[in-house]
């Protein structure tokens, strides 16, 4: 069993499983807010409209560049957001905070086969929580701060100071 478990053996965290769509549009670990423009996604607000029952609170287009240069904004079926979503928001967005300690997500680590299907599993999740919890211990919290800092691609992360300001609060609270 992966991570702590409470008194009758189940873990305190159940793994979540869900289907593997993102092996077309992996995250590339260049900067988390630009990834949707270098992948070919606009991100639009959602028209506001009282009579109707909302089914997305964004609206997730492609974005293909014209030879003129203009943007060309076009739906796509579910399981191509979905691919996006999951590269971006979940692949992404642990590549991103695992950095700011010097750690580089392996993408196998969550991966697992399931009736031939290739799924993604949180199984191995605490153990990367574990491993940046004992980075943050190596490095104190100046150390997280100047690895996350001297990153452009984890710049997102620290934007006024919020990491830092994390960071501190949690070692003070220790």
């Amino acid at each position: 069993m992966v991570g702590p478990a409470l008194d009758d053996g189940r873990p305190f965290f159940p793994p979540i499983y869900a289907p593997y769509k993102s092996s077309k549009v992996p995250y590339n670990g260049l900067g988390f807010a630009e990834f949707p423009d270098r992948s070919g996604w606009a991100i639009l607000d959602r028209p506001k409209d009282p009579n109707d029952r909302m089914t997305e609170a964004f609206l997730l287009r492609r974005q293909k560049y014209s030879d003129h240069g203009a943007p060309e904004i076009t739906d796509c079926g579910v399981d191509e957001k979905a691919a996006f979503v999951q590269a971006w928001l979940f692949f992404g967005a642990l590549t991103e905070v695992l950095k700011t300690a010097g750690i580089a997500l392996q993408v196998d680590d969550f991966l697992a086969q399931l009736n031939r299907l290739t799924i993604v599993s949180t199984s191995r999740l605490h153990s990367y929580g574990q491993l940046w919890a004992l980075r943050e211990d190596k490095l104190g919290a100046e150390g997280i701060v100047r690895c996350a800092t001297s990153s452009v691609r984890a710049s997102f992360f620290c934007q006024d100071g919020h990491l830092k300001g994390l960071i501190t609060a949690r070692m003070a609270s220790s």
